[in-house]
């Protein structure tokens, strides 16, 4: 038995496992560093935008250097606990207390809970946490494992049968109360409650309760992806398609403005099949693009992804309602506020991401795998939409060799979300 830290270890496996858990922990942060510092290298050390990675860069550090004092604490007292006898040896034929009752254990996989798409996630790919149980006794059991975070999610449970010696595993992913979620407007405390319990001649008997501290992101904040290690992410950027609002009341406005700068008896969607449908969609297009321009939406730049929390790739994106209410964006609130037009309209708008940077595309006919883009950020006065198209059309095809690489690769990386297929996999507009 051994305490740490003010945690409680009472088998030398259980310190092995802190110890391998802090080896992950030092991998993470090993490779987010690299990560960091790969985004300041392509910035330039002294870009403004780089300023906001340094101290990224030294809570990584911070991180990796935590872990291995850790490490080197408990391999320390490992190395003791072999190298001491026991005072009292264990009478013979009776049970250790690792053989008196089962034994459950826990790993968060993140504790930053995305507000607007977390019904998008799944159980079995991004479940909140996950359990580890190992059936120590001589006879079968039953083991039941509980989540549920305070006042926010329902209480999910699940019972897991193990024969002796038997072990199992087992993920959840509270569901969340809308109702309650739906208030939340700024980063946000919650208590996730665990509990793990076993039955026994038909008694329920308690193995332990656990708090852990989450956080609630803000409604109009995205997760572009998790890190997994130092050479993967899990990709989430296909959940930028809830943030199009193709039903909002300030989009139906919009595209009723934008119809008045359709070509005489032209109308919007995929109607017909003219000699140059690719033009007739483009002049769609240059409409909404003129609408847009007449709203006079000053641009605010920021990169896509401004920066790591823990494993977690974070950005502000602000909804279609709220950038023309403010009059103004950065480049993929001007994205999802193309997209929502385009896809009111009837048109099949499509999001490119590339390093820093977002496009809006659009296929120029129904499944024809072809598309146009453009560079929404030029959709200010100063600019036409002859530009914006001819710059969009030349950033896709800088990167379109990139295609299918995993987001954040250090190569280079291209991912195009078409919206209709996005919509048919259940990538809703968010609630």
């Amino acid at each position: 038995m051994l305490l740490h830290r003010g945690k409680l270890y009472e088998t030398r496996s259980e310190i092995e496992e802190e110890i391998e858990h802090q080896r992950q922990l030092l991998r993470q942060a090993t490779g987010n560093l690299r990560f960091v510092q790969n985004r300041m290298a392509s910035l330039g050390v002294a870009s403004p935008l780089a300023l906001p990675l340094h101290n990224e860069a030294e809570e990584m550090e911070r991180r990796r250097t935590e872990a291995l004092q850790v490490i080197r604490e408990l391999e320390q007292q490992v190395a003791m606990l072999h190298a001491t006898p026991r005072a009292i040896a264990t009478p013979a034929g009776a049970a250790s207390p690792e053989q008196t009752t089962p034994r459950v254990t826990y790993r968060l996989l993140y504790r930053t809970i995305p507000t607007a798409v977390m019904h998008l996630y799944s159980r079995e790919q991004l479940p909140l946490v996950a359990f580890r149980a190992a059936n120590r006794t001589s006879a079968p059991c039953a083991l039941v494992v509980t989540s549920q975070i305070e006042q926010y999610s329902f209480s999910r449970s699940d019972t897991l049968y193990l024969s002796s010696g038997a072990q199992g595993t087992v993920a959840q992913l509270p569901v969340l109360r809308l109702d309650e979620i739906r208030r939340i407007q700024e980063l946000t405390r919650g208590v996730l409650h665990l509990r793990a319990t076993y039955i026994v001649n038909g008694q329920e008997a308690l193995l332990w309760v656990q708090d852990e501290d989450v956080q609630f992101l803000a409604r109009d904040v995205m997760t572009w992806a998790i890190v997994v290690d130092e050479r993967r992410a899990h990709d989430l950027s296909h959940h930028i398609a809830a943030w199009v609002q193709p039903n909002d009341p300030a989009i139906a406005d919009l595209a009723r403005a934008a119809k008045d700068y359709l070509p005489r008896g032209m109308e919007f969607g995929y109607w017909e099949m003219p000699r140059d449908h690719a033009e007739n969609v483009r002049q769609q297009v240059q409409a909404i693009f003129a609408a847009i321009q007449a709203r006079s939406l000053e641009f605010i730049h920021a990169p896509v992804a401004f920066g790591l929390r823990e494993t977690e790739i974070h950005q502000t994106v602000h909804l279609p309602a709220f950038s023309l209410a403010h009059r103004q964006a950065n480049c993929i609130d001007f994205v999802v506020l193309y997209a929502s037009l385009m896809e009111r309209v009837g048109l099949h708008p499509a999001i490119l991401i590339v390093p820093g940077h977002a496009l809006v595309g659009w296929e120029t006919w129904p499944d024809s795998g072809q598309y146009e883009f453009l560079e929404t950020t030029w959709s200010r006065a100063s600019y036409t939409f002859d530009a914006a198209l001819a710059q969009g059309n030349k950033t896709y095809y800088q990167f379109r060799a990139f295609l299918g690489r995993p987001i954040f690769d250090p190569r280079g990386f291209a991912l195009l979300h078409d919206l209709r297929r996005l919509r048919a996999q259940g990538v809703t507009p968010m609630a």
